[in-house]
């Protein structure tokens, strides 16, 4: 199985994912590799760039909001789910006003806010989602049972403090990642992508040696070590390199999946665009 996070990974900030990592992934496909992108994208973003990439016959399976979902597309089902609760979001809800912050919450396709602001407008536009304004965030959660994740917005220069004192107040309620140095994602506690790899690659009977998963940012840390191999893209951030087994010679924007499938699953392509 090769698990492969997107943004910086396989997808430039501001570009498009190369033709060579698309003809690689598909040809792993084709051959039997368990393909799987592993984001802390929300579904509906999530699926649209796998269309991009399989205009045809996709891989079954996504790990989504940061290891929060795991879903099986062929069975249209959802192998894993962890919410966070109605009364979290009230509680962080409160602390950003207070913080001068902004919260974000998900529902289906959709981003959820209490106020349109440049952050959400942003944030939308750039993965292709809808936003709604609710009066209550908190209340809205509620009645539809929770929401995977909850993203924190401010100035740059302010997350590094929201970063430390949400760790803080947390005290095991929620987990505080950082994939984009832009905003803050809260996920529920004890999830990551490398416990929603783990659940899948049981799901599917591999051993964790079987899998290769390759990302490029905090948020893939758990991935990067309980996979058999962890590999880092060369525009990997210190701390990924640190714990990766391997850090690739190419960057995101020189087709850096390529490299890594040509290097942990050669017999398996036979042609694409990609020059070693």
């Amino acid at each position: 199985m090769l698990a492969c996070d997107i943004d910086h990974t396989l997808l430039p900030l501001g570009g498009e994912i190369s033709e060579s990592d698309m003809d690689t992934l598909k040809e792993l496909h084709a051959s039997g590799v368990t393909v799987v992108l592993a984001t802390g994208r929300a579904t509906f973003s999530t699926r649209r760039i796998l269309t991009r990439i399989f205009p045809e016959e996709h891989p079954d399976y996504l790990i989504c909001y940061n290891g929060a979902q795991v879903l099986d597309l062929n069975a249209n089902t959802e192998l894993l789910r962890t919410n966070i609760p109605a009364e979290t979001v009230a509680e962080l809800s409160r602390w950003c006003r207070s913080s001068g912050a902004w919260l974000q919450g998900y529902e289906d396709a959709g981003v959820l806010v209490e106020q349109d602001t440049p952050y959400v407008r942003n944030y939308a536009e750039s993965s292709g989602m809808n936003y709604t304004v609710v009066p209550d965030l908190a209340a809205h959660v509620k009645r539809i049972g929770g929401t995977p994740k909850l993203v924190c917005h401010d100035e740059k220069s302010r997350l590094p403090g929201h970063d430390r004192e949400l760790r803080e107040l947390a005290q095991g309620r929620w987990t505080v990642v950082t994939s984009m140095p832009i905003f803050l994602e809260i996920l529920p506690p004890e999830t990551n992508k490398g416990t929603a790899l783990e659940a899948l690659a049981a799901h599917l009977g591999y051993s964790m040696d079987q899998v290769v998963a390759v990302g490029d940012n905090l948020n893939d840390i758990e991935m990067i070590q309980r996979a058999g191999v962890g590999v880092a893209v060369a525009n990997a951030v210190p701390e990924l390199k640190a714990v990766a087994d391997w850090v690739s010679t190419r960057e995101v924007t020189q087709s850096a999946v390529s490299e890594v499938a040509w290097r942990y699953f050669a017999s398996r392509i036979t042609s694409g665009r990609y020059s070693k």
